[in-house]
């Protein structure tokens, strides 16, 4: 397995596990001297890769399917003899990575501007969302809503931005664009004449809420009335306030499935160990080896 940061080589090894890793594996070259690890360590490490927790981004997904889609490829291009010493390990592996992130990691989300308004807003299948605003901010986030309907104006005339965009309304239909929103996210400074303009424009709309990205109610300002029937407005402070305490959630996550990584990697061992011993005590006739009398490493 391959991914930006790392490679990864799995085998099962002799129980003792390895000192040195065979030079050249798979007619690679390393990118830097291996770091061994065998058993639980081993283990240990590989839920923490598969569940994310290894990723420049805690708790991402798209490693996984690297994971899978590399051992979806050695399955096909492998010895039959090396699949079938792993794969039991890897099994587990994918059932344990499925366990830990339905557990701990499931909604970890993340914190971009365009996240954290759809999590304020909660829009509902169907609703129109209208943008204020046609900067950066504003493009950066319309991916977040690909699902809604968009509509965008802008204080002068622009081009589409985004192909996500259905509606654009021209400088003079600030009224017509209130009125067809469910929901308004300014992405525009904090202007006391745009700012009265939109809270007159909403005065009699049906918009249910109001997002003001340009401003922060510490710096004085709009208030939270005069949005016409919105049922809730929210700014900048708001957003910061959601962004610390889904922070605290994800550091609350992401410590509890370190944990479980670790707790499965102890359980991984301990199976190892009572299958050793009872293959060791039983008599049996001359079969294949099973994995058990093996032990899981990695570089």
């Amino acid at each position: 397995m391959e991914t930006c940061l790392r490679q990864i080589h799995l085998r099962m090894t002799p129980a003792r596990g390895l000192t040195e890793w065979p030079s050249n594996p798979h007619r690679k070259e390393w990118l830097a001297v291996p770091e061994l690890r065998s058993g639980n360590d081993a283990y240990r490490f590989l839920l923490e890769v598969t569940t994310g927790l290894c990723s420049a981004i805690p708790g991402e997904t798209n490693v996984f399917g690297q994971f899978k889609k590399a051992w979806l490829n050695f399955r096909c291009t492998g010895e039959a003899v090396e699949v079938a010493h792993l794969a039991p390990t890897i099994h587990r592996l994918i059932d344990d990575t499925k366990t830990i992130r339905q557990e701990h990691l499931e909604g970890i989300g993340g914190c971009s501007y365009g996240s954290l308004a759809r999590k304020l807003i909660a829009p509902r299948p169907g609703d129109k969302i209208l943008f204020v605003g046609a900067g950066d901010l504003a493009r950066s986030m319309l991916p977040l809503f690909r699902s809604h309907s968009l509509g965008i104006w802008h204080y002068r005339d622009i081009e589409v931005p985004n192909s996500l965009i259905e509606r654009v309304f021209l400088p003079d239909q600030g009224q017509g664009a209130a009125s067809w929103a469910d929901h308004v996210i300014l992405t525009t400074p904090a202007d006391n004449h745009n700012d009265a303009n939109w809270q007159d424009w909403l005065s009699a709309t049906r918009a249910r809420t109001v997002v003001h990205l340009g401003h922060r109610r510490a710096q004085g300002g709009v208030l939270k009335r005069n949005w016409g029937n919105a049922l809730a407005y929210y700014d900048l402070a708001d957003m910061l306030a959601l962004r610390r305490e889904q922070d605290d959630h994800r550091s609350e996550q992401l410590m509890l499935a370190r944990a479980a990584c670790r707790q499965r990697a102890a359980a991984f061992a301990m199976s190892d160990q009572l299958a050793a011993r009872k293959n060791a005590t039983a008599a049996r006739p001359i079969v294949p080896r099973s994995t058990h009398d093996a032990s899981l490493a990695l570089a």
